[in-house]
């Protein structure tokens, strides 16, 4: 019998991204996210998104964090062409 110490025993910080990040997000359906989005474009704050929506904070946040990311990379997209 092979000990665990051996490679073919992986632990779950030698996994790949890939791997790491299925086990840590749930996927969302995009109707989800575009309802996220869109509070958020509101001005609304995770908690109150996650209330209404029935889901975990955490989630929604990072859901919001990319939306900001995209939205921060088209301004700077939209700056560059106006130069």
């Amino acid at each position: 019998m092979r000990s665990l110490s051996q490679k073919s025993f992986l632990w779950p910080w030698t996994w790949p991204e890939r791997i790491r990040a299925m086990f840590r997000e749930p996927k969302l359906p995009h109707e989800a996210i575009n309802a996220i989005e869109t509070m958020a474009g509101e001005g609304m704050n995770a908690r109150q998104i996650a209330r209404i929506l029935n889901m975990q904070p955490r989630i929604v946040q990072r859901v919001i964090d990319r939306y900001r990311m995209r939205q921060a990379a088209l301004r700077r997209r939209r700056k560059g062409k106006q130069k």
